[in-house]
């Protein structure tokens, strides 16, 4: 029972996050330029899919990685018995 467990990746999230803060930037560029109406709408709606998904995406990283400490901290009491 010493197998190794992998720790969760982070690259999902990171990369969730920025693409994210990348689109805002974008969002808010299209806004001051005063561009259509409609594109802007969009611009927002979209934003506000990225970022929530951003935040799932971080939510769902600490879970995995309080589950991964958990078993890991059994695993290491299991070693020592």
């Amino acid at each position: 029972m010493n197998d190794k467990l992998k720790p969760p990746t982070i690259v999902t999230a990171v990369c969730s996050t920025v693409m994210g803060l990348f689109a805002l930037a974008g969002c808010l560029f299209l806004m001051k330029s005063g561009g259509p109406d409609l594109l802007v709408l969009i611009s927002i709606l979209a934003n506000v899919m990225l970022i929530g998904l951003a935040v799932l995406q971080w939510v769902v990283y600490f879970r995995a990685y309080v589950d991964f400490r958990i078993e890991q901290l059994r695993q290491e009491s299991l070693s020592k018995d």
